[in-house]
């Protein structure tokens, strides 16, 4: 491919500060339309397993299968989301109409999940589930890829991206508190049917239209606040088809160690995240939703705190150790939290379970701090590579992976769970010997997986000195001073 024809320097990034400081407004614009993707999953999420599974009497099994299977839909919304952006000539730029369609579009859509007539079969109630997620995430991925470019169209600073990743990070985590607490507001008393008692459903209704209505007014900010300073270079450059898209992407020999790397990483935490559902549910909560709804609500409320700690230790650590090293601080912590489910896990002390989530809290927000911004030195060395600027290529299938090792990891809880002995059908009354082996796999198998991940990331080969030397060759090339 040839090179990208330079731009006037004036052109590139005159209104950012001497070393690519991006102003505080945009950052903060940036952040406040993060959330959005955790509030359009979360609150599905959130009620999958208890309207589902324990109210309607599916399978955990069929919900993991139906998961993955969704999941290969979402996949391809969000490669077709990539495409679509980086190939898009606009007088607004190449991101930010998706940002403003995607947002609404969203906001729209999350709450007809829920409004399914009460009484039909399982086998409805299931085919409903999953074309609503599809329609849904249609929409969200039009939203989610082309915010994920701008990321790095922001600024051509790793260093910067770390921070506006930092604040975008401090956003998500207020979010997941409320997505923590969803459960519990859906049994508040002002939803109680006739008899008094509470009416999941209907709370689950409005307090998804709630949330659909901040997802509409805070995702629609970046489309107007934010820039897209790559976009001069980029409307220059040919429009590429999906082939040669994939082509280039799967040659990047650093973006496929991070893929192998989150693949791994992921299984292993959304496990854990199925499995604890259930170790809670069945063992430590001994069936109580009220409890459980509530512990999990005190659980987000904590880890919101703890995490909020976390972003500026981590974003202290990339900025002066470099991503990989940040990165691998965080993996420890979260081998350890995951094994420490073996002493937290006890009916006895059922809020003792909040201490491996407040264990894992910092970990996880410094993880989203810092893998952004290695995704932007990916696209940096690959736009030395190829002259091109394709973020949306490379965020889509970033992307796509991520997801798909969600429902992987996540698809695995229910087969595993039914294959040492649980039946929905016994309710809290599992064997013993079902309940310790719950126990088993959910301290090892995540702490062997994120284990492995880390011997990969230990090769990630775009150190600080590596994407200094790339960002001095790309300043030549596009004619900055």
């Amino acid at each position: 491919m040839n090179d990208v024809p330079n731009d006037p320097p004036e052109e590139y990034h005159s209104d950012l500060g001497p070393n690519g400081e991006v102003p505080l407004r945009e950052k903060l614009a940036y952040g406040l339309g993060s959330p959005l993707d955790g509030f359009a999953g979360g609150a599905v999420g959130a009620m999958t397993m208890p309207i589902f599974v324990m109210m309607f009497g599916v399978s955990p099994s069929v919900l993991s299968l139906v998961g993955i299977l969704y999941k290969v839909w979402d996949a391809m919304t969000d490669v077709a989301a990539g495409w679509l952006s980086d190939n898009a000539r606009t007088r607004w730029g190449r991101r930010r109409p998706f940002l403003f369609v995607g947002a609404i579009m969203t906001g729209l859509w999350m709450p007809v999940i829920w409004f399914f007539p009460q009484g039909w079969p399982t086998g409805l109630l299931v085919t409903w589930m999953v074309g609503c997620w599809m329609v849904r995430d249609i929409f969200a991925s039009m939203y989610n890829i082309p915010m994920s470019c701008l990321l790095v169209e922001m600024t051509p600073s790793s260093k910067e991206r770390t921070n506006i990743s930092a604040i975008r990070s401090y956003f998500g985590n207020a979010s997941g508190l409320l997505i923590g607490w969803f459960w519990f507001f859906t049994q508040l008393s002002v939803f109680n049917d006739a008899s008094g008692k509470p009416d999941v459903i209907l709370g689950t209704r409005w307090v998804t239209t709630i949330f659909a209505v901040i997802v509409i007014i805070a995702g629609i900010v970046p489309a107007f606040f934010v820039k897209e300073r790559f976009y001069h270079q980029a409307e220059k450059q040919p429009k590429i088809s999906l082939k040669e898209n994939f082509k280039f992407t799967f040659t990047n020999k650093p973006f496929l160690l991070l893929v192998c790397f989150t693949l791994i990483f992921t299984i292993g935490t959304s496990s854990k995240n199925g499995l604890a559902f259930f170790a809670k549910m069945y063992y430590v909560f001994g069936g109580d939703q009220k409890l459980a709804a509530t512990v999990t609500g005190f659980e987000s409320t904590l880890t919101l705190f703890v995490g909020l700690l976390g972003i500026p230790i981590f974003q202290y650590l990339a900025n002066r150790y470099g991503n990989r090293n940040a990165l691998m601080s965080a993996m420890a912590i979260v081998s350890t939290a995951s094994f420490s489910t073996i002493f937290t896990y006890t009916p006895t002390m059922p809020y003792l379970t909040i201490l491996t989530g407040v264990l894992l809290a910092p970990a996880t927000a410094g993880m989203w701090v810092v893998i952004p911004p290695m995704l932007g030195d990916i696209m940096d060395y690959d736009e030395l590579r190829t002259g091109e600027r394709r973020e949306g290529s490379f965020s889509a299938i970033y992307s796509w992976q991520l997801k798909m090792a969600f429902a992987i990891g996540g698809g695995l809880s229910g087969p595993l769970v039914e294959l040492v002995g649980f039946r929905i059908s016994n309710g809290i009354h599992q064997p013993e010997h079902v309940i310790n082996m719950m126990r088993i796999l959910l301290a090892t198998i995540p702490f062997v997986l994120v284990a492995i991940s880390m011997l990969l990331l230990w090769r990630f080969p775009l150190n600080r000195k590596r994407m200094a030397e790339i960002n001095e060759e790309l300043v030549r090339r596009r004619g900055a001073i």
